[in-house]
């Protein structure tokens, strides 16, 4: 396969294509970056309603037993 330059184009065989059409790494990187981000994000949101809803079904078992205990001593 002969590849050839002339004036800012590259040519592959038939296919030619300019600098400004290469395709930009770093935007590829940075745009799977803000996913894994995205993703994280939406792990940490789920664990913190999970951790609420524990918190609060805790607070419900301690108020059922302070009211066991006080209908005992009473």
């Amino acid at each position: 396969m002969r590849i050839e330059r002339r004036q800012g184009e590259r040519r592959n065989g038939d296919r030619r294509s300019t600098p400004g059409a290469a395709i930009d790494v770093t935007r590829i990187e940075h745009e799977n970056l803000y996913g894994q981000v995205e993703e994280i994000l939406r792990v940490i949101r789920r664990v913190e309603n999970d951790l609420r809803s524990v918190g609060e079904r805790l607070g419900r078992v301690e108020s059922d037993v302070d009211l066991m205990a006080r209908s005992k001593a009473g």
